[in-house]
């Protein structure tokens, strides 16, 4: 089937295109959004017959796996793996064994060096020692009414898990099994949802006190009380809309920033206060179009903290602020790369990585495009998510799970 090989990434992506707005003011162009629905439609069927009809490809993208590398220069940190030497950072790498075949994780969280929860389709893979390789993740397989797209940890005591539905996971003890994990349906409110659906695509606990999940048309949840249940939980869009929010972090409990389309970020400098907190504010206005897809898609965002905010879009662009409840103004637009960058992690504010196929890595991420750097992976196939809980430790997945110390 076509879905056991398009990342979600693709589905997120599709359904921006198909509530896209033509123009700015709101209004929206039916047959546009149809003919790129289309351009969308038959690039995934693409995607899926080269690896069906070339086994080869197919073993490749269809497995997950664990490397590790060794520093062979001192250097503390750096970006993500595939399966061959990265120059000029990395000596060697090892590719153990895949975790599990035909299986494209979405998103990753690793809250300390020690911990890292992966999501992928009805699963979670989580691991207490993510360097060690293959045999230290372990799979909880849940009943889910979606597949998971994202997922957050703040700490080894408290993980959600969010996707194609309206339902969050949530659990204390993460790697104790499926009776340790508990559903919650949102009950959500206001304005009503252009799509008629509530999605969930980004997730972010700052603390086991605070968790936000974003997704289509603008809907925001909020808890102070995750494991709370339903009622625990304020769900709504803070205007109508037809951004779909990809991404979400909140370094503090004074800070979360979403992003999504058509360049659009919402921010709140009181997240505890519900989804109404939010303003909606445009950070990456360049609207064009290439192969298709708008380069203001905003993919992933990243804040360490309060001081800075990184975000990346569909345009090969990172965007930067120090301040990022400042405005429009605040932010600032650094071409990197011809093509799209799919996700960001910056474990402090002087480091940042970024993914595709290759890494793209800046210890002064707001320092313009000279400052950042690419390291090519080799990879055939994109990561899709990446989580760097240290300067010393990064975690990357896609169709393989790249572990970098």
């Amino acid at each position: 089937m076509i879905s056991k090989y398009v990342s979600t990434r693709i589905q997120a992506k599709l359904h921006q295109v198909l509530h896209s707005p033509t123009e700015r003011s709101g209004t929206s162009h039916p047959k546009r959004r149809y003919l790129l629905s289309v351009a969308f439609i038959i690039a995934s069927f693409a995607i899926s017959s080269c690896v069906e009809g070339n086994p080869h490809l197919g073993n490749i993208h269809n497995q997950t796996t664990v490397a590790s590398r060794t520093l062979s220069n001192g250097a503390s940190h750096h970006s993500l793996p595939y399966r061959n030497t990265i120059t000029h950072i990395i000596s060697t790498w090892s590719m153990p064994s895949p975790i599990e075949s035909s299986v494209v994780m979405s998103d990753v969280s690793c809250p300390t060096s020690s911990f890292c929860e992966s999501a992928a389709e009805s699963s979670i893979y989580s691991s207490i020692d993510p360097q060690s390789g293959v045999g230290s993740w372990s799979k909880t397989s849940l009943q889910t009414p979606g597949r998971f797209v994202g997922t957050s940890c703040a700490s080894q005591t408290l993980c959600i898990a969010i996707g194609l539905s309206s339902t969050v996971f949530i659990s204390n003890n993460p790697t104790g099994g499926p009776s340790t994990w508990s559903s919650t349906v949102l009950n959500w409110t206001g304005t009503a949802s252009f799509s008629g659906y509530h999605y969930l695509y980004g997730a972010s606990c700052p603390t086991i006190s605070l968790c936000v999940a974003v997704g289509t048309d603008g809907d925001i949840a909020v808890s102070t009380d995750p494991t709370g249940g339903p009622s625990a939980w304020e769900a709504s869009a803070p205007v109508q809309t037809y951004v779909t929010l990809t991404s979400v972090s909140c370094p503090a409990v004074s800070l979360c920033v979403a992003v999504g389309n058509l360049g659009q970020a919402f921010i709140s400098s009181d997240p505890s206060g519900g989804p109404s907190t939010f303003t909606q504010v445009t950070i990456d206005p360049n609207d064009t179009y290439v192969d298709g897809t708008a380069t203001d898609n905003m993919t992933a965002v990243s804040c360490p903290s309060i001081s800075l905010c990184a975000a990346v879009d569909a345009g090969g662009e990172i965007v930067t602020s120090t301040d990022p409840t400042g405005g429009p103004s605040a932010w600032t637009i650094t071409p990197v790369v011809s093509g799209s960058l799919n996700a960001i992690s910056c474990p402090t504010i002087s480091m940042c990585v970024a993914v595709n196929n290759n890494a793209y890595v800046s210890t002064n991420p707001t320092g313009g495009a000279s400052s950042w750097s690419e390291e090519n992976t080799k990879s055939q196939y994109p990561f899709w998510a990446i989580s760097c809980p240290s300067t010393s430790l990064c975690v990357a997945v896609g169709g393989n799970v790249g572990v970098g110390t």
